[in-house]
């Protein structure tokens, strides 16, 4: 399976395509027919699996933008932020 993505992402950039378009429909394609020939057991560890390199994707995207936004200097819109914190605080 992950062949057929790597060859699908090849062959659209080859062809000036969208590569992450490519690979999403393979994933599509994939989900729709080969998860009918997979066990139960197999099903379940797949998700699992998909959902620990998910939140491990999405830790590793927080820290990149956590250290992005230390290093860049900031211009602070106060009348924005306050009607922020105020807006949150009547709606909740």
């Amino acid at each position: 399976m992950l062949l057929s993505a790597y060859a699908s992402h090849v062959s659209a950039v080859l062809l000036s395509w969208s590569g992450v378009a490519a690979v999403v429909a393979c994933g599509l394609v994939h989900r729709h027919y080969a998860l009918d020939n997979v066990r139960q057991k197999s099903k379940v560890a797949v998700k699992e699996g998909v959902h620990t390199l998910a939140t491990v994707c999405r830790g590793i995207i927080f820290l990149m933008l956590g250290h992005d936004m230390f290093w860049m200097a900031w211009k602070v819109d106060w009348n924005l932020l306050g009607l922020i914190v105020v807006l949150s605080a009547l709606y909740r």
